[in-house]
Formats: structure tokens, C-alpha cells, sequence
């Protein structure tokens, strides 16, 4: 069920005329506008794939997440150009790019040659700003508008303040009584929605006249972290080391808790709105309340807890389930997770040999599964690989997974290692004698059998 998009009724009507008239639309807006839920309410009722861009900062991470997203696998040598356009040519469904942080600009035209090389491919866009393409079509969601002072509390802002100090269990609010706090509250939030969302959340649980007002998201953000318990405060401060979503299983081995104790801890974030809940059961982070989780590590040991938690996911104990997890298709969902945990591992030369292990598990089953891109981005993640401690073997002779690594740079290394691997077993294969009759099997079993009745 989603949550009530209260107040974007002009929006959320803009927003469907122009899904139904173009078929490449930008949600632009500032952070913590609410373009996401105008984007989960628009595409409610049509099928729509979504792909998660937060965090991504790179161009061609984007670009390769969209046809994973909608479960089709690259041909080797295609480019991202190329694998996004037939992904889309010929489906009836929406695809949508949320949470665009980096600029738009580099994959503007890429988007757009979709829509010139495709007939009925379909796309919605939620970033800051747009790409400023021919085929783009944007709708801007802008703050709240705040009543003034001489103006009645009333309107989308109060509307939705008011509701949201009642979702979170606090008392009705008398405007008649409270009237200065309210006003003075709103004022300081700006119109945002997430602001208000915030502010109505400390209200519920201190009361409107003991909140103070705040100037920025990160102070808004802060206020609602001091309300937490040391659980959810330790759970939200490692959260923010996270780049992707992650599962309940993940967010329990960073967390350090058990898996029961981590779905109470991640319900009460979900409900003070610093986690999202997305619709695959991932927790996932906003990126303007990452960056102030990620400010209050500075004095803490979390981001190096939350590393040594990743490398316990890269232990064959520690890591059992995601690892059998990346062996089957559908349940692919965990393998940024897994990147990160061999980035991090290779990144220190003392912990790089942790890293190797489930990148070549991983590899097999990718590159198995059609997934040559993300396969070789996992092996580039590793460095090259020196001698195991306690291993002899001959000077300057590489060892069997060295050569691996090295020649699995790119898909056409990876082809003619296999191709080299396969005429060094045929050369070094036993030869029969010169003149010895080869025996086939099934012509000689009756005369093998008879043999061996006779014996009897």
C-alpha cells in the first residue's frame, strides 16, 4: 500500500497527461520534494520496471542497470547503446530511472537515441534537474507553498503536516493554540515534504513546543537521529556507509544483530521516514540523508565495522547465503552488495586474498548466466593477484587463478583463455601407440562379456 500523496492533486494530474502523451518524461525537482511517491502513485496501475540510480555515479552504471532491470542479458560485444535499445524495442512496460544523482547530461543522448531507434519504449526519469533532449518532456514538482503570516493555516503543507503527526502516534494538534509554533515550524522547512515529514515526526513523540525549528535537511535529519535508541542509531550510522540497496539479511551482518531483532530496528527507521522500504523487501537510503549518516561516522568505528561486516560477507562461512544466492538468476539482488564486499577486501593488502575466493565463485556463475559485463566488472575489482602465503610453486610461474584474473580483463581475454586452457589439455592428453587398434565400446561389450562368462 502506498503512502497518500496528499497535496499533488495539479501534479499528479500533469504528471499523467504527460506519461500518456510522451514517452520520455523528467520528474525534476529539489531533494525531499516527493518525486518518487508521484512517480509510484502515476505508474500504480500500468506495469513499470524500476531501476534504483541513487548512488550511482557513473554513467554506465546507469546504463547497464536498465537492461538488468528488465531481465535482458548483453550479447558479448554490445554496447550499452546497443544492449538498452534492444532491451526496450518491443515492451509494454514503463521503465523508470529513479533517483538520478549524478547529471543528466551524459546519459541525455543515449535516452534519447532510444527513443528515435524504438517505435513504443517507454521511460520516466526522476532527477534535480533534466537532460534538456528533443524527446524529453518534464514535469517540475516544486515545495509546498507555506502560509504566510497573515495568511490562515491551511493548504497541502498544513494538510500534510497535520496527518503525518498522526501517523506517527502524536496527539492532535489545536492550529488555534499552536498557531505561532506551526507557522514558525513550516516556515523553517521550506515547503519540502521530507522536512515536514520530519518535523511532524519529533512533534509526535516531544510535543510542538519543544521542537526546535530547523534551517536544513541535515539539522532536520539530526534532530530525528537523537530520538533514536542506540539500536536504530548504530543501524542508521552503518546504513549510511551502503551505496546500494540492501536486504534484511545484509542490513542484519552490518548491523550486528540477529535477523528479528534487525526487521524491528529497520520498521522503526521506515516509520520516522530515514529508511525507504522499496517494493523487492530492500532497504534503501535517500541520498541527502546518507550524506549526513555518513557525516556522523567521522567519530565513530562504524565504517570500520561496516567493512569488517563485508568481509565476513566474503567469508565462506559468512557468506554461504549470498553466495548460493548469486548462483541463481532470479536472486541476483545481492550483488552490488557482494562487489562491494570484494572491492573492500582488495583495496587492503591485508585483507586482498579474502576477496579473491568470491570473486571467482561469482565469476563462474555470471559469466554462466549470460552476465559477461558484471562479471568482468568483478574481476577488475580485484587486482592482480600475488603468491597465497604457505604456497610454494616455481619463480616467475603464475599460478592457475592468476592467469584467470588476468586474462578475464574483457570478454574476448576471457574466450582465449578458455580456447588456451582447452588445446594445453588436448596437448598434454596421453597419445595412444602407433598401430594399436582403437576399441569401441559397444562393439567389443559382447565379446568382453563372453570372455568373462567363460572364465567363470
Amino acid at each position: 500500500m502506498l503512502t497518500p500523496c496528499l497535496g499533488r492533486e495539479q501534479t499528479r494530474a500533469r504528471l499523467a497527461t504527460a506519461l500518456a502523451s510522451s514517452r520520455w518524461v523528467s520528474i525534476v525537482g529539489p531533494p525531499g520534494s516527493g518525486k518518487t511517491l508521484l512517480a509510484r502513485h502515476a505508474t500504480a496501475a500500468d506495469a513499470s520496471t524500476w531501476v534504483n540510480a541513487r548512488g550511482m555515479q557513473r554513467a554506465d552504471r546507469v546504463l547497464s542497470a536498465c537492461p538488468d532491470a528488465l531481465d535482458v542479458p548483453p550479447t558479448p560485444g554490445d554496447s550499452a547503446e546497443g544492449a538498452l535499445c534492444r532491451a526496450m524495442d518491443g515492451m509494454d512496460t514503463l521503465l523508470v530511472v529513479d533517483g538520478l544523482d549524478l547529471d543528466p547530461s551524459p546519459v541525455g543522448p543515449t535516452f534519447q537515441q532510444v527513443m528515435s531507434a524504438t517505435t513504443d519504449a517507454r521511460l520516466a526519469v526522476t532527477s534535480v534537474t533534466m537532460a534538456g533532449q528533443p524527446a524529453e518532456r518534464v514535469v517540475r514538482v516544486a515545495p509546498f507553498p507555506v502560509p504566510r503570516d497573515h495568511e490562515p493555516l491551511s493548504g497541502a503543507a498544513v494538510e500534510l503536516f497535520l496527518h503525518r503527526v498522526e501517523a506517527a502516534g502524536g496527539h492532535p494538534i489545536d492550529l488555534d493554540t499552536h498557531a505561532d509554533d506551526v507557522r514558525r515550524l513550516l516556515h523553517a522547512t521550506g515547503g519540502l515534504p521530507l522536512l515536514i515529514e520530519q518535523i511532524a515526526v519529533q512533534i509526535a513523540l516531544v510535543g510542538v513546543t519543544n521542537v526546535v525549528p530547523t534551517a536544513s535537511l541535515s539539522e532536520a535529519v539530526h534532530g530525528s537521529y537523537e530520538l533514536l535508541d542506540a539500536d536504530q542509531q548504530r543501524c542508521f550510522r552503518r546504513m549510511a556507509q551502503m551505496t546500494s540497496p540492501v536486504s534484511i539479511d545484509v542490513l542484519a551482518e552490518i548491523s550486528g544483530v540477529d535477523r528479528d531483532r534487525a526487521s524491528t530496528t529497520a520498521g522503526g527507521l521506515v516509520r520516522r521516514s530515514l529508511l525507504e522500504l522499496m517494493p523487492d523487501g530492500r532497504f534503501d537510503m535517500l541520498t541527502p540523508i546518507r550524506r549526513h549518516g555518513q557525516f556522523l561516522t567521522a567519530s565513530t568505528d562504524d565504517r570500520e565495522q561496516t567493512r569488517r561486516a563485508l568481509l565476513s560477507l566474503g567469508r565462506p562461512g559468512g557468506a554461504g547465503r549470498l553466495q548460493h544466492r548469486c548462483r541463481r538468476r532470479p536472486r541476483l539482488s545481492d550483488l552490488p552488495v557482494m562487489r562491494a564486499a570484494i572491492s573492500t577486501a582488495c583495496a587492503d593488502p591485508a585483507t586482498r586474498t579474502l576477496g579473491y575466493g568470491p570473486a571467482n565463485r561469482i565469476f563462474s556463475s555470471l559469466y554462466t548466466s549470460m552476465r559477461a559485463r558484471d562479471a568482468v566488472e568483478i574481476l577488475e575489482a580485484t587486482p592482480g593477484q600475488r603468491r597465497r602465503p604457505g604456497r610454494d610453486r616455481r619463480p616467475g610461474r603464475p599460478t592457475r587463478r592468476h592467469r584467470r584474473l588476468g586474462g578475464a580483463r574483457d570478454l574476448r581475454g576471457a574466450l582465449a583463455a578458455r580456447s588456451r586452457r582447452r588445446a594445453r589439455a588436448q596437448r598434454t592428453r596421453p597419445r595412444r601407440p602407433a598401430g594399436e587398434e582403437r576399441l569401441d565400446p559397444r562393439r567389443d561389450a559382447p565379446r568382453r562379456g563372453c570372455t568373462h562368462q567363460g572364465r567363470g
